[in-house]
């Protein structure tokens, strides 16, 4: 590669580990925020099963959407759904109907697990951005540094 796409990808590369360290704090925080909510509800009265379903549906908030996200069909699957359709033409809305409500009970049953799973997800993806960010930036300005020993850079 010459000398200016290096620059570029290394540019590139910090500018991307950037965006992923910062969104995955902000994702981390507010998984976190929510998950204190929950364990704050349930706490003040962990007998009581308003209290328990209350703290269920808060927890909830934070991981339904990346359930739901998460429960998209891979090609793979796609291709089993489609062959399907074509032998059974007429189970075909009834089969992805069935999926769908499937796939919404998963979310609602296990999205607090999702937003425990996720806040320690996003956690270890800011920890790990920001090793990369660093060892990254060292390598730019190392990289700037080798060039203008050799005269390649003004």
């Amino acid at each position: 590669m010459c000398i200016d796409c290096n620059l570029l990808y290394m540019e590139t590369r910090i500018s991307h580990l950037k965006k992923k360290k910062r969104w995955s704090l902000v994702k981390f925080i507010l998984l976190a925020i929510i998950i204190f909510i929950a364990f704050s509800i349930w706490r003040d009265q962990p007998d009581d099963w308003n209290h328990i379903f209350t703290a269920w549906i808060v927890a909830a908030i934070g991981g339904i959407f990346t359930t739901l996200s998460m429960s998209g069909r891979s090609e793979g699957e796609k291709a089993v759904d489609d062959l399907y359709t074509r032998m059974n033409p007429g189970d075909g809305l009834m089969y992805e109907g069935v999926g769908c409500l499937g796939r919404i009970a998963g979310a609602v049953l296990l999205a607090p697990l999702y937003t425990i799973g996720y806040a320690i997800k996003h956690f270890f993806r800011w920890v790990s951005s920001s090793n990369g960010l660093r060892k990254a930036k060292k390598e730019y300005e190392e990289y700037i540094a080798l060039l203008q020993q050799r005269g390649e850079l003004a």
